[in-house]
């Protein structure tokens, strides 16, 4: 009995975790832009690039993205984010697929009467297959998204294209790509011509179109751009089954809002979340929802699930999750915003080893004042009861910590706080063996910030 609940929450993990182990990356490079002015605008800015990332079909497991470029919400022009990875430590989630190095950049920009922000990536090369078996070679891929105002105008880009194509896949479609000058368009225009606009490689996986998406609003903006789609079959040479690897190749995201007079507002719900590999890997989140760098305008906004099953398992099932946001701008300086992340009730394991928890809300308030003073709280936040294998826990106390028969202990009202935010995650549960396995049940997050 006293093993059921190590059993399914970290062993269960293992086969997951095999799977997307080499997906475990050096450091990113982040190398240091020249200083640049900067400048306040009556905008607020957001964009993010990255090289590639990989998750697990059915096991729900993901690795953290490479050459993350991320430029979260600001007002300021001429902020840069570079990230690199030098081609031998780029992680690889399939032997079947060889990434070469990877180099992000996003920044805010202003020129005469426009202003931005740009978000670009660039990997050096992508080989799927064995470099002495069938295979399909792409060199000097790019993705760019650039999301602007012109004198008062949005106006938006995105574009995604490579520098050569070569393939050996034993098809037609070796004399097409292998052509002096190919290029990502020829293999796109392969893909509209085939059902689904994917190609199916046998043995190796399916490539699916990469895409473009730009919309203009009243008073938001965007840019997303998308290279390539891959799923790599498993061991079986299929597609289907928990060991196929799904894996984005270049992305680049750019967004631009106006009417923030009080400033800009971060943060997000997530419901629940399990990390595992020093969060390297992760499962989840279950429901979550991001605050827009402008807040939302006086609207909550929301995400629902019901019955979600982390990892396929059975061995963590959740019942009513839900995600929330709302931030609103004030006159003369003043704004408040709040996340909540809630889920109505957790097993986590089977049988007389079941863990259940109720009730778990967390929330993250923030509010300024005329005088720009921050207040920061995590009223409404709560859990309402633990059992395991039946027998009722009194739910400890934010300082506390609750050992459950030595295979797990359980913190909740996990707290931090900085100048601007707050950030609570309700119920904190570490599953104790071989591979430590993290779960965060409600963390919600909130900042206010003038630039």
């Amino acid at each position: 009995m006293k093993t059921s609940l190590r059993r399914f929450l970290a062993a269960s993990t293992a086969s997951a975790v095999a799977v997307v182990g080499a997906m475990s990356m050096a450091p990113t490079g982040a190398s240091a832009a020249p200083a640049a002015a900067t400048t306040v605008t009556n905008y607020a800015f957001q964009g993010w690039a990255y090289g590639t990332y990989a998750n697990v079909g059915v096991a729900g497991v993901k690795s953290s993205p490479t050459a993350y470029s991320w430029l979260g919400c600001t007002r300021r022009t001429g902020i840069v984010r570079d990230r690199s990875v030098a081609g031998a430590n780029v992680p690889n989630p399939s032997p079947v697929l060889k990434v070469g190095a990877v180099a992000s950049r996003s920044r805010t920009y202003k020129a005469g009467k426009t202003v931005g922000m740009r978000s670009t990536n660039r990997v050096a090369s992508v080989r799927l297959g064995a470099a002495d078996g069938l295979n399909l070679s792409i060199t000097g891929l790019s993705t760019t998204a650039d999301a602007r105002a012109v004198s008062g105008r949005f106006r938006t880009g995105a574009s995604f294209s490579s520098v050569d194509i070569a393939a050996n896949t034993g098809t037609p479609l070796d004399d097409i790509l292998n052509q002096v000058g190919a290029g990502v368009g020829d293999l796109i225009k392969q893909l509209q011509k085939a059902t689904g606009n994917e190609l199916t490689l046998p043995g190796l996986g399916v490539i699916r179109l990469g895409k473009t998406r730009q919309a203009r609003y009243a008073h938001h903006a965007f840019a997303n751009a998308v290279a390539l789609n891959v799923t790599l079959f498993g061991l079986d040479g299929k597609a289907g089954g928990s060991d196929d690897v799904n894996v984005t190749i270049g992305r680049s995201f750019a967004s631009i809002s106006d009417d923030v007079p009080s400033g800009v507002m971060a943060g997000n719900a997530r419901v629940l979340e399990a990390r595992v590999l020093n969060g390297v890997v992760t499962a989840g989140p279950i429901s979550e929802r991001s605050m827009p760098c402008e807040g939302t305008r006086g609207v909550v906004r929301k995400s629902a699930t019901v019955g979600a099953n982390l990892l396929n398992l059975n061995a963590i099932v959740a019942g009513v999750a839900q995600a929330r946001v709302y931030g609103k701008q004030l006159s003369r300086g003043r704004a408040k915003a709040w996340t909540e992340a809630s889920l109505a009730d957790i097993k986590l394991g089977l049988g007389n080893s079941t863990l259940q928890i109720k009730g778990v809300v967390a929330r993250a308030n923030v509010a300024r004042s005329l005088k720009g003073k921050i207040a920061k709280s995590t009223a409404g936040s709560s859990v309402a009861s633990i059992t395991f294998g039946g027998k009722a826990y009194k739910v400890p106390a934010p300082s506390q910590t609750l050992d459950i028969a030595g295979l797990a202990k359980i913190q909740t009202m996990v707290k931090s706080t900085t100048k601007s935010g707050i950030t609570v995650t309700a119920l904190r549960l570490t599953v104790l063996g071989e591979k430590t396995v993290v779960v965060n049940i409600g963390t919600a997050k909130a900042s206010l910030r003038r630039t």
